[in-house]
């Protein structure tokens, strides 16, 4: 298959209309004849056949006569559409509505569309066609899936208008939304729910969460409400999840300088999301997987994504970039203040090493530029932050915060390039900023001397580990190597220099160093590094049982670290085959802080355990029940793919998992699931199953399977 495609002249023709219809929409989006004021959505989700049905009205100002307007609406049927409540003709192509405006007066107007849709990206429903009670969701994502699949709205970013939404959807869940809830009515089956969104907002950052909530309330220093929500079942990971908000909250707006834009904020933790979080104006929505209880290790926690979403609430939703060359400003930015936020919450020493962490990934990674739209998530955010170091070390701490606090004021509610942001930046040297655009948001190289120095300045261990790492890696792999590793071990050193030494050298560790290491961290009076001790247990690399202290090494079972629990677990099930039987056995205390993940992990080893299939039943219906939907998509592909290993992969149960996860909304899982498919379509009898049970599958399912069939056939 070729990237490019010769499209035959009708395509062509359609492709250059395109082209044709977005330069208006782009000219409309600067607003040379339009002033848009306010949305109002009234929308109906119907989520058995999973549509949205209702009408969106916008309120705006005709500045100039003649022009036609576009407004992107994908795949949707469009049954009205009015100017000033009269009934007008329009174009539509599966993506644009047009029309033209020339009856309309100068002056105040107001735009009405009527329509139906069928999202296939960025509104999910989640939960609605199987039997499991109390899982039924429905959630958006704008960002990246445009929310134009589920409103007819704008898509130009530099569109930005306050929101009404009439959301009317079955009654007994919560529903959240942008801006503040004025209104609610309940009926028997059906709930309605008005929020106002006062501030203007692009239309990216619309969202709406339907699910089974508690409602909890937090006010920051400032007065501002602050709402989280967890499922009724977590209420016990209220601590665990949400310690943190409002210290970080009150941080960010001390430390960035601007209050915070909206009337209220909203943290929503959703089943299966897209991403770790999304920033939607005063409602982030996050995967549930970061609900978490107080035992979570920092690096699990929900703490950095929650400081991330925040800061976006600043730099993205009121400042938000002009173009996709401006994108630093959204995420590098995010990064940057939120490691602050963290560093507050988890001391200097974190931030720096963290630092080092994110420069290294860098140093080893493809070089990119900031100013690329096509850049990698690593330079946006981590290139980003370590950009916005530097340049606060370039113009001094006080003008740096001046400067950015001037630049959200003057850009408030618009938005913003990179050159107008270097523009308010308060340079010491006009040569200063030519240096900082050339070095570090031009350049495709990472400046790591310049980083390096720095690093070193802020944290002097860093100086101590990078110097350790440069005579490491003179020296051949051997005896000399090993030797000087032993003796960089035996120093008195911090934690965090500890475990980046260890990190990658686990097997230049001498076992009896390696026990008395996990022996001094297990009898610490002190509260023990628990990432160390991670690390250390992780670390173990031998085949030898012999070399393993069995019964101190098992302790470690018994920790508050249900992964640590299972990593053990594994070690010893594979080393001592004999005691399978009692260590399964043992290991049931951990059931109840099982992660998804070592559910299955678990109910795999009982079942290479079991004598017979009678012994084995529990463990294979375990493993089937977690390739269902009440799992995340993750899970269910681990467990389909573990059954599929354990029993063959021809019985109708697997090949239906496959391919119920081949039609999944995340595209990763998606990509995943039919490869594994395509691997089974090699065989004759396997690919005859599949034809066979096409008509019988769901018309999503059938259009997927028969791509996959003709794709198989080409690759033979």
């Amino acid at each position: 298959m070729t990237d490019q495609i010769d499209f035959p002249r009708s395509f062509r023709d359609l492709f250059s209309l395109c082209i044709l219809l977005s330069l208006c929409t782009a000219a409309f989006a600067q607003g040379s004849s339009f002033d848009f004021k306010q949305g109002t959505i009234d929308i109906v989700l119907l989520p058995q056949s999973k549509q949205v049905k209702g009408s969106v009205r916008y309120d705006f100002e005709l500045l100039n006569k003649g022009d036609s307007l576009f407004i992107n609406a994908r795949n949707m049927v469009i049954d009205r559409v009015l100017l000033a409540k009269k009934e007008q003709k329009f174009s539509y192509d599966g993506q644009r509505i047009g029309l033209k405006i020339s009856l309309a007066k100068k002056g105040k107007n107001q735009l009405q569309i009527e329509y139906t849709a069928s999202p296939s990206k960025a509104m999910y429903f989640l939960g609605w066609a199987d039997q499991i009670q109390g899982n039924e969701q429905i959630w958006t994502q704008g960002q990246g899936q445009n929310n134009s699949h589920w409103v007819p709205s704008f898509e130009d970013m530099r569109v930005k208008l306050s929101y009404r939404l009439r959301i009317r959807a079955p009654q007994g869940f919560q529903l959240l939304s942008n801006g503040v809830l004025n209104k609610t009515e309940s009926e028997p089956k059906e709930g309605l729910w008005v929020y106002e969104q006062k501030q203007p907002i692009s239309a990216y950052l619309l969202a709406i969460a339907l699910g089974n909530y508690r409602e909890y309330k937090q006010t920051s220093t400032s007065g501002i409400p602050l709402f989280q929500y967890l499922y009724p079942e977590d209420s016990l990971r209220y601590t665990g999840t949400y310690h943190y908000t409002r210290p970080v909250f009150d941080f960010l707006e001390e430390e960035i300088g601007q209050p915070y834009p909206f009337d209220n904020y909203k943290e929503v933790p959703v089943f299966d999301f897209l991403y770790a979080g999304m920033e939607n104006a005063s409602c982030t929505l996050f995967s549930d997987q970061f609900v978490q209880d107080q035992n979570a290790l920092p690096q699990e926690s929900y703490l950095g994504v929650q400081a991330h979403e925040m800061v976006h609430q600043w730099w993205g939703n009121l400042v938000t970039e002009a173009s996709g060359e401006d994108h630093w400003l959204h995420e590098g930015f995010a990064t940057y203040y939120a490691q602050l936020a963290e560093a507050h919450i988890r001391g200097e020493a974190w931030f720096t090493w963290n630092a080092l962490d994110k420069a290294l990934q860098l140093k080893a990674g493809v070089g990119q530029s900031l100013l690329d739209p096509g850049s990698s998530s690593l330079t946006f955010y981590e290139k980003g932050a370590w950009a916005l170091r530097m340049l606060r070390e370039k113009v001094g701490d006080k003008a740096f915060k001046e400067s950015m606090s001037r630049v959200l004021q003057k850009y408030r509610f618009k938005n913003l390039g990179v050159d107008q942001f270097l523009d308010e930046m308060t340079w010491q040297d006009e040569g200063d900023r030519t240096l900082f655009e050339e070095n570090w948001l031009k350049s495709t190289d990472f400046p790591w001397t310049e980083v390096k120095r720095w690093l070193v300045q802020k944290n002097p261990d860093i100086g101590t580990f990078l110097g350790m790492q440069e005579q490491l890696s003179a020296l051949q792999k051997g005896v000399e190597k090993d030797s000087l590793f032993l003796h960089f071990w035996r120093r008195e050193m911090p934690s965090p220099l500890r475990k980046r030494l260890l990190r990658g050298q686990e097997d230049r560790l001498p076992l009896e160093e390696y026990w008395k290491a996990l022996k001094d961290l297990y009898t610490a009076e002190s509260a023990p590094d628990r990432e160390l001790r991670r690390a250390l247990l992780f670390g173990l690399n031998t085949e030898d049982p012999s070399k393993v202290q069995q019964e101190f090494y098992r302790s470690f079972l018994n920790e508050e670290d249900p992964v640590v629990g299972y990593h053990l677990l594994y070690n010893l099930w594979r080393w001592f085959p004999a005691e399978r039987g009692t260590l399964l056995e043992g290991s049931k205390r951990l059931i109840p802080f099982m992660v998804d993940e070592f559910a299955v992990i678990w109910n795999l080893l009982n079942l290479a355990g079991a004598q017979n299939l009678e012994e084995a039943q529990p463990y294979i219906k375990q493993l089937k029940a977690l390739t269902t939907p009440a799992y995340p998509a993750e899970v269910r592909l681990m467990a389909t793919n573990q059954l599929s290993t354990s029993f063959g992969n021809r019985t109708p149960f697997i090949l239906n998992a496959y391919l119920r996860l081949s039609v999944h909304h995340k595209w990763r899982i998606r990509k995943a699931a039919g490869q594994q498919i395509l691997e089974l379509l090699k065989d004759p009898t396997i690919r005859q199953q599949y034809e066979k049970g096409l008509p019988e599958r769901s018309e999503q399912e059938q259009k997927r399977l028969r791509e996959l069939l003709e794709l198989s056939k080409s690759t033979e």
